[in-house]
Formats: C-alpha cells, structure tokens, sequence
C-alpha cells in the first residue's frame, strides 16, 4: 500500500464510500427486520448500523497491509513467483494510485474541517439561546417569545428551552408531561445521537439517508413519550398534550444541535398509536439483544470480507498503471 501516511486516509475513505453504499443499499431491509423492536433498541441498533461502513473500511485498510491476516481473506494470486500471501503489490510510480490516495485524503480533510466548522457554528448559536434564555425554577430555560416552542438543544450537555407563549397555554400539568419528554431526549443524548447518524450516513445516497435520518427523529420521539407515560404511570396525560400540542405546530428547525419535539405533528398519530398499543414500557428483552449483537457482528464482518478483498483488487489494478 501507498507508504505516504494520506495513502492510508486516502483509501480508508474510498472503502467507507463503497461500504456506505452497500449498507445503504441494504438499509430497506434492516428497517423491516428491527421494525417489531422497541424504539430505544430499534435506535440503537440503527445508529451501530450506519457505523459499520467507517468501521469496516478502518479494519478492511488494516487488514490488508498484514499479509498474514489479509491471506485469509484475499483470493490467492501470484505476482511472478511470488504467490505467497502478500500486501497489494503496485508500481513504486503509479502516479494514478497516488492520485486517487491524494484526492481521497483532501476529502476526508475537507469533511473534518467541515465538522468542525459545523461544531463551531452550533456553539455559537447555543451561547446565543443561553444569553437571551431565563433559567426557571423547575430547571428548564424559557424565552421571551409569544410563539409555542419546545426543544432541547446541545450535544453534550443538552438544555431545555420553552417559550414563555408555551409555558403560558400549558396547564402544570401539561407542563410537567412536556418537561418529562424533554428530559428524556437530555439524558438519551438524542442530538447527539441525530448528529452522529447525519455524519454517519454521509456517503449514502440522498433518499435512503433522509429515510434513515427520519426514522431516528421518529424513535427518538417515541421512546420519549413512552419514557413521559412510565413517568405518570400511564399514557393518557401524555396523549392529551401531543393532541393539544398537535392542533397548533409552531416550531422552529433544531437542525443537528437542536431538536424541536412535542410541537411537531407530523408524527403525531404514529406516536399516539405507540402509546395506545399500550407499550409503555419499551422494554427490550435480553433474547432481542442478543439477536441485534449478532445481527451486527455478522454484517460487520461480511462488509469486512468484502471490503478487504476489493480494497486489495483495487490498489493492486490501479497501482499497475504507470505514466
């Protein structure tokens, strides 16, 4: 392999675009198979899903350049009289392997900076909510807005915000059932959560990311509502307030940092339906556990075997170009 260390970045993103796309591809799939779990496992299971691409691709990089292990994987071919096991054989002056390991590594360095920019941005903004917020005495923080808002918003330390619009149409408590389902998107870390499935999914193509994207902002919304009616002893405080809520949806976009929750109605029936099913409890039994570990385990290590063996193909053909 390439001995220059933007080599190896070079191509551990061009196997995560490949494996982004086979797990993609696969993705309609996955979506029926977890569809009988409960919203926090069916989450969770989603977002390990979507790093299996990176993952594999770092282990499919390493695995390669050890001949040993690569042997085990890699179809047997010989170079010459060489036809022991080996890393990807190529010409010292391929200049289009180092093209393509250059560009590949220019784009892992433009997404970080990307990332990070986006990181920055989003403080920014936080500390901006912060300065304009008043800290109540429950605990959450309310703006000085007539609109109806509610959301929680940062990735590490997430904060809650209400309106004081909103805070003035809820009964106490209507109030607390809301508080309750923002508490629960806190302490599950579901920004960041959307935050790290958005650049998980960034190789996947438009409509399946969207898909994926949308279905973690629907499980998150019902594991929090199912955690509210856990907290009241039942799911009938919390059904009133969505439908309540439901009637009039102001909100505004929380983007990756911020999320707007009970407002929004779009989901509203299929969050009622969860909670009249009487599921309250979106327990996972160990049996469902163990059957995603394996589910996981065993489609990490095909992407894996893939990977590796086209990853090898791939340096070996393109590294056999000279100009």
């Amino acid at each position: 392999m390439t001995e220059l260390p933007f080599g190896i970045l070079g191509w551990w993103l061009i196997a995560t675009m490949a494996g982004g796309l086979l797990t993609a591809l696969a993705y309609p799939l996955v979506r029926g198979w977890i569809g009988h779990l409960g919203p926090s496992l069916r989450s969770v299971v989603r977002l390990l899903y979507a790093a299996t691409a990176p993952l594999a691709a770092l282990l499919s990089v390493a695995i390669v350049s050890h001949p040993t292990i690569a042997d085990l994987l890699v179809a047997a071919h010989c170079h010459g009289s060489q036809c022991t096991a080996h890393a990807p054989v190529y010409a010292a002056n391929s200049s289009l392997l180092f093209a393509v390991s250059l560009i590949g590594s220019l784009i892992v360095l433009l997404l970080l900076t990307t990332l990070l920019w986006t990181l920055r941005i989003g403080q920014r903004r936080l500390r901006v909510l912060s300065a304009l917020a008043h800290r109540s005495v429950q605990g959450f923080h309310t703006l000085d807005s007539a609109e109806e808002l509610v959301f929680c918003t940062g990735l590490l330390r997430p904060q809650i915000l209400l309106s004081q619009g909103l805070v003035d149409r809820l009964q106490p408590g209507e109030l607390a059932v809301v508080l309750a389902h923002e508490q629960a998107h806190a302490e599950r870390l579901d920004n960041l959560r959307a935050f790290l499935l958005y650049w998980l999914t960034v190789f996947w193509p438009g409509t399946l990311r969207r898909r994926a994207q949308r279905d973690g902002r629907a499980d998150a919304e019902q594991a929090c509502d199912l955690a509210a009616a856990r907290a009241f002893s039942g799911a009938d405080q919390v059904v009133s307030v969505i439908r309540k809520l439901s009637q009039k949806s102001t909100a505004i976009p929380g983007g990756m940092f911020g999320r707007s929750v009970v407002l929004d109605s779009n989901d509203a029936v299929a969050r009622v339906s969860v909670l009249e099913d009487g599921n309250k409890y979106d327990e996972a039994t160990p049996g469902d556990w163990c059957k995603a570990f394996v589910s996981l385990t065993l489609g990490l290590g095909m992407l894996i075997y893939v990977l590796a063996a086209a990853s090898h193909q791939a340096i070996e053909w393109l590294g056999s170009f000279v100009v």
